[in-house]
Formats: structure tokens, sequence, C-alpha cells
């Protein structure tokens, strides 16, 4: 069954409407590493990446109510290690 507009949006396939993430070039952080932006309809996902190369990734996803900078503490143990997304 096709799904239509009428019906609810959260069962829509999640790559309906999705654009590239894209670096922001000249958002970079110390700590954070480099800013990404996922345009998605009708909002935006807003995520850093540290990296260390090669290395395996490891995902710290925060409450609605903060950002990235809940993990500042975090981040000197895991960044050296890891790549770390945010």
């Amino acid at each position: 069954m096709a799904i239509t507009d009428a019906q609810d949006e959260s069962r829509r396939p999640c790559t309906e409407g999705r654009k590239r993430v894209s670096p922001d070039e000249e958002a970079t952080d110390e700590t954070f590493g480099r800013h990404f932006t996922l345009e998605r309809v009708g909002c935006q996902i807003h995520c850093w990446l540290a990296e260390a190369p090669d290395a395996s990734l490891v995902g710290l996803s925060h409450a609605a109510v903060t950002d990235h900078t809940f993990f500042t503490a975090q981040m000197p143990a895991l960044v050296p290690h890891y790549r770390v997304l945010t």
C-alpha cells in the first residue's frame, strides 16, 4: 500500500527528503572536530566529528534539551583512540 500525504509522516522511508550531509568547512572546534549538517524536510540535524585516523567510530547521543557540549569532559579520553560523532 502506498503511503499518502495524509498518512503518518513517521511511516515514510527515512531516505525520503534527505539531502546530502554537508561539512561546514569553517566550523571546526579543537574539542569536537568538524561540524556537519544533515538537511531533512522540516529540520536540520547538526553533528560534530572528531577523528583519530582509521579508528573505530563511537557515537554519543544527547537529550533534546542539551547539545554536543554535554560530552566535553569525555572527549579528551575518546578522541585519541576513536572517531567520535556527537
